[in-house]
């Protein structure tokens, strides 16, 4: 994230502006990699002597804000530790109480005393002028710089850039063509994570997501636009997505539109996991399409609300093709009780009898399972059984008549 000095964008004719660095230009590059150069080669050393190199690499130039930014988004992922193994204010105390003992103390008491402290904690006396202040910021360690190359942290850059206008967003849409159910639960875990408040729309063309915005919200409006923020790097995980967000940059100033999509090249830096489909899961699919004749297993699936912002994303459809019902199918491969328990009172509540759930029950019990809802539940061991699943779907559409 960036600091509102060097955020660079503006609102021009109504709409959001950005100040975007390019990957395919030299001078961008070199740029971003001198300031890599620097953060690399001060490993070992203190914060302090980091800051000075920076600051002077980053303090001149019509372009310093740019260069600033992209130091402040180094630093902010190096680690830094304290360099010794003595508890600074354990050591400051020591020497502090027999100073104060012998105020003043001129540079001979001085050494005495360090001496004395030396010898109380077992250590030489530079060990105990190191330790003195080691717990200070600027006398931090280096112990570990960012590992990315020059192209990577002006994807960042870039990133950071809507982050820091989505502070100031009043609301945001969100819109989501062509998504699989294993993106869209990632994308739905997401949202859960970062807490925030939306309306889900579905139509011909996909899904749309209506978020507040910080500026629509009246409690603790800076918490929730951080979260938003911090949320944006997940959408850049979906194929295809496109948003549009009212922006204003300050208080009585204009608001602008911004309006972005996948075909501008942001790339996220978050982990992309949990859409990765099993071999197990890929081989039931594979068996319910062989024995599922006349009724239909699609892939391409929706997800189902709940109420409360409560969604189910099923991982595959049994349609019955004569009476155009379906049952939605998901598969709980990993669980911890708290997550089965949440969806099995999003059930309950909802009383939507066209979800069947399927759960692995490998070293966990699903004896407390309500009644009801086991009767919307097949457990298994390994990989579910493709039999039992269609028996379940023709009881289903037997009840339907």
């Amino acid at each position: 994230m960036l600091p509102t000095d060097l955020a660079r964008f503006k609102i021009r004719h109504g709409e959001v502006i950005f100040r975007w660095l390019s990957e395919n230009k030299k001078h961008d590059l070199e740029r971003a990699e001198r300031l890599l150069s620097i953060v690399g080669s001060h490993v070992g050393e203190t914060r302090g002597d980091l800051d000075d190199a920076m600051k002077a690499e980053t303090d001149s130039g019509r372009d310093y804000r740019i260069r600033r930014a992209l130091g402040h988004l180094l630093t902010e992922r190096t680690s830094f530790a304290t360099s010794t193994e003595l508890i600074p204010i354990d050591v400051r105390t020591f020497v502090f109480t027999q100073a104060a003992q012998l105020h003043p103390v001129d540079s001979a008491e001085r050494v005495r005393i360090l001496q004395d402290a030396a010898n109380h904690f077992c250590v030489d006396v530079d060990a105990i002028e190191s330790a003195l202040y080691a717990d200070l910021s600027q006398n931090q360690q280096v112990i570990e710089t960012p590992q990315m190359t020059p192209a990577q942290l002006i994807q960042r850059y870039n990133v950071a850039l809507v982050q820091s206008a989505l502070l100031r967003c009043h609301h945001l849409k969100i819109h989501l063509p062509n998504s699989t159910a294993k993106r869209l639960r990632q994308f739905y875990r997401y949202l859960k994570f970062h807490r925030l408040l939306y309306r889900l729309d579905k139509d011909s063309n996909g899904l749309s997501f209506l978020l507040d915005g910080p500026s629509s919200v009246l409690y603790q409006s800076t918490r929730y636009g951080l979260l938003l923020a911090k949320f944006f790097p997940a959408l850049l995980l979906c194929e295809e997505w496109s948003i549009e967000a009212m922006i204003q940059a300050k208080k009585r100033s204009p608001r602008g539109l911004l309006k972005l999509t996948h075909e501008m090249g942001l790339k996220s830096h978050y982990p992309d996991t949990g859409t990765w489909i099993a071999a197990e899961e890929q081989a039931l699919i594979n068996r319910l399409t062989d024995l599922a004749s006349p009724w239909i297993i699609s892939t391409d699936t929706r997800p189902i609300s709940l109420g409360d912002q409560q969604v189910v994303v099923p991982d595959f459809v049994i349609e019955d093709p004569s009476s155009k019902q379906t049952l939605a199918v998901e598969i709980l491969w990993r669980w911890r009780r708290k997550n089965l328990a949440s969806r099995v009172r999003m059930l309950e509540k909802s009383d939507r009898k066209d979800i069947l759930l399927l759960v692995c029950r490998a070293g966990q019990s699903t004896e407390d399972i309500p009644r009801s809802v086991q009767e919307q539940m097949i457990s298994f061991v390994q990989v579910p059984n493709a039999r039992s699943v269609l028996k379940k779907a023709k009881s289903y559409f037997s009840e339907l008549g």
